[in-house]
């Protein structure tokens, strides 16, 4: 092996490590994504069903100072006259109607951490638009399914939910 091979070989060594390094997942989730799916499938039955519906929308955003917010909603909900600017609107709801705007909504933020080695991130939530789930931890697997899609799988009870989200743009 001549010096010169040899200095070509010691150079570009930092180089091939530097290129094969995988961004985290803390690095990789931030930003802002939309909902493309989300569904629950009960274990013992296999059934699949759509707690916001079918047709959900929703946003989740991570930013670099480690806050998070997520909102989740029913596009199918009825609606409701134009409310205006300020909360008059809330007074005039019905006791259905109240359940159709909160039973359609999910909207919660506050704190996230990563766990590299369990792929999990934790919504360490501060408020809720439910007020008993202000104060919880939410530990959502995190599995990359491209460069833009992100798969947010947790279980609740039997039943295990599936959120897909991809890269806002």
């Amino acid at each position: 092996m001549n010096r010169r091979h040899v200095f070509s070989v010691i150079v570009a060594a930092p180089l091939v490590g530097a290129q094969t390094k995988q961004p985290s997942i803390r690095e990789r989730i931030l930003g802002a994504w939309d909902l493309i799916s989300w569904d629950e499938t009960n274990a013992a039955t296999g059934e699949i069903t759509y707690p916001c519906g079918k047709n959900a929308v929703g946003q989740i955003i991570y930013d670099a100072s480690g806050r998070m917010s997520a909102q989740i909603m029913n596009a199918d909900r009825r609606k409701l006259p134009n409310p205006g600017g300020n909360l008059a609107w809330v007074k005039e709801l019905n006791f259905e109607h109240a359940l159709e705007v909160l039973g359609g909504c999910i909207s919660y933020f506050g704190a996230f951490e990563v766990d590299e080695t369990k792929h999990t991130v934790t919504h360490h939530t501060r408020g809720d638009v439910r007020p008993g789930a202000a104060g919880l931890d939410r530990v959502r697997s995190a599995e990359f399914l491209t460069k833009d899609r992100i798969l947010l799988k947790y279980p609740n009870g039997p039943n295990e939910n599936r959120l897909i989200w991809e890269r806002a743009r």
